[in-house]
């Protein structure tokens, strides 16, 4: 299993003990060994089953208790019409190969833009 960088984990982590930030192109996810509880909510969510919880005990670690490490970094996908970098370009991918539409390759607000007018184009004939 890939991991797609959807962040599904650090949304779902109730101590944020996994952590992403996006600046500019890149989303960049941090983890926090001291804060994870293993819940396990990271792995019963991530939708492609790339998540695990293997912990290691490392002497130079403890005495970095409360630093947090970087896990993982991705690209951002920008949005064909506003070029807002609003999702993960693994996560774009698997979107694009599953559903049969142009709207994936739009942000959020963009897509939102385009549903209405569509709609308004719709009731005007």
């Amino acid at each position: 299993a890939k991991c797609t960088a959807c962040g599904a984990c650090s949304e779902n982590c109730p101590t944020s003990a996994i952590e992403f930030t996006d600046k500019q192109d890149l989303r960049t996810f941090q983890y926090s060994h001291y804060e994870c509880l293993n819940c396990g909510n990271c792995v019963k969510v991530c939708p492609e089953y790339a998540a695990s919880l293997i912990h290691d005990i490392s002497f130079l670690k403890f005495f970095q208790l409360f630093k947090k490490y970087k896990a993982r970094s991705a690209t951002l996908q920008h949005c064909a019409q506003c070029f807002t970098y609003y999702m993960p370009v693994d996560q774009y991918k698997k979107l694009q190969s599953e559903l049969d539409t142009q709207y994936t390759s739009l942000c959020p607000l963009c897509r939102q833009r385009s549903y209405l007018q569509a709609i308004k184009h719709q009731l005007q004939i």
